[in-house]
């Protein structure tokens, strides 16, 4: 959905404005709408099933991570302008030695609603450096449209194992809200999500492109150059945040352990 006006959101005493418009079209529209979809929480999207953990039961939310983290793509690569159908394809050449990736893909048939982001797995090929998880938010008015993003809460720097799955720590508090009526012009809806920072220019972003590197519109991606915390972005950040990149077709491989409220 692209936006002729930019409307000044106010959430919770705080005003939000800046008001940069989701370009993912129908991806970033199923995490902003739809009960909140999957996508209000853990890498963008929510599959997969349950597990028992000593806090609870928790969902597993993310791609399979059964899948391998091919992508060489890197942040000092800058991002890919999709003019062709798959790779090659010509980047920016405008990269940094650091970024945040968030990551709309398509939600779960049922929402897990509001929760605790308790863990993370993240899967990375042989060459791996350090990285940070952060919770990010987009709003949601009728007559206005989804917004994207602020910035919440940063997690740990953590360094995961070389050719490997390494489980993070999260404890990140969700919130993913209804969408409200649609006679209902003044709520404001909130969808937090979890974003990846990779802080190295030569360590690749963990993930896949299943097509190849071409568009693939139901998954959105979404790129800060650098990353949030590299320019010391306060968390939280009280207004939303202009993306340097926006493009289509990126898996990130990471997925979450997510603990739905009164699990």
């Amino acid at each position: 959905m692209r936006l002729a006006a930019c409307m000044t959101l106010a959430l919770s005493g705080v005003t939000l404005s800046g008001c940069p418009d989701p370009e993912g079209g129908s991806a970033a529209e199923g995490a902003a709408n739809g009960d909140g979809g999957g996508g209000g929480n853990g890498g963008g999207n929510g599959d997969g099933g349950g597990n028992g953990s000593g806090n609870g039961t928790t969902v597993t939310l993310g791609p399979d991570l059964t899948n391998e983290p091919t992508s060489a793509w890197r942040c000092s690569d800058g991002f890919p302008i999709q003019t062709n159908p798959s790779f090659p394809q010509p980047f920016t050449g405008e990269g940094a030695g650091s970024c945040t990736l968030l990551t709309f893909l398509p939600p779960a048939a049922t929402s897990p609603g509001s929760g605790t982001a308790v863990s993370a797995n993240v899967r990375v090929g042989a060459v791996t450096g350090p990285m940070r998880f952060v919770r990010m938010r987009i709003l949601f008015q009728n007559g206005v449209g989804p917004k994207c993003c602020s910035l919440e809460e940063y997690g740990e720097t953590f360094t995961p194992t070389a050719n490997g799955t390494t489980t993070i720590p999260l404890g990140f508090t969700m919130v993913e809200d209804h969408v409200p009526p649609p006679t209902d012009l003044t709520t404001i809806a909130v969808n937090d999500l979890v974003a990846l920072e990779v802080l190295s220019p030569t360590v690749p972003v963990p993930g896949y492109w299943p097509a190849n590197g071409g568009a693939v519109t139901n998954i959105a991606n979404y790129l800060w150059l650098p990353a949030l915390s590299a320019v010391s972005t306060p968390a939280p950040s009280n207004q939303l945040l202009q993306y340097q990149g926006s493009f289509s077709g990126f898996v990130p491989l990471f997925s979450i352990a997510y603990a739905p409220n009164g699990t």
